[in-house]
């Protein structure tokens, strides 16, 4: 721990106001951005505002010796908070989102620039390709596309979510692209 941190905490723990507001500014993107890759946005602030009632806490206690790394201690706090928060609404095993809807919106994009899709245009084969492999996937893996493409989730926010682990989820990925790409190109020389 730098000079700077260990006096801001030593001014904390002994009541110096202004020495815990420049530790909340020093490591507030820290402990959002941990937050922020494992629960919706809408829920960040709460949930760091609970770290931090935390951190200070911990800097008061006599008990506990001084922390030497804030910045670990703050990313853990911050993920085990995040995770006991999406346990405590019971997102932790399911996704409940439509199949890859986004699949059949893709068809939309060119009714609303004038343009009609059909068999002759260049994209048009390849989406057909596409939802055909799609249609093969097993359930769990649709979920996990779903989440990650149309969700936008993060691979640590899906492992917590499916009871996965987080190499897990993103090897699961990998298989999924490989899969759909040896799918499609099958589909596509078929034609």
């Amino acid at each position: 721990m730098n000079r700077e941190v260990s006096e801001l905490i030593h001014g904390a723990k002994t009541g110096v106001g202004e020495a815990f507001v420049e530790l909340v500014v020093r490591y507030e993107e820290l402990v959002r951005t941990t937050i922020r890759r494992l629960v919706p946005i809408a829920e960040v602030d709460d949930i760091a505002q609970e770290v931090f009632t935390d951190f200070a806490q911990r800097i008061r206690d006599d008990e506990k010796p001084t922390l030497e790394f804030p910045e670990r201690w703050l990313k853990a706090v911050s993920r085990n908070k995040a995770v006991s928060h999406l346990r405590s609404t019971k997102r932790a095993r399911f996704i409940s989102m439509p199949s890859l809807s986004w699949v059949s919106e893709v068809d939309s994009e060119p009714f609303a620039r004038g343009h009609d899709p059909n068999e002759e245009d260049v994209n048009y084969p390849r989406l057909k390709a596409l939802r055909y492999c799609i249609s093969l996937l097993q359930p769990r893996h649709r979920e996990v596309l779903d989440a990650f493409y149309l969700k936008g989730q993060s691979t640590e926010l899906i492992a917590v979510q499916t009871g996965r682990g987080h190499g897990a989820v993103r090897m699961m990925l990998v298989r999924i692209r490989r899969s759909l790409a040896q799918c499609i190109k099958k589909r596509m020389n078929s034609i």
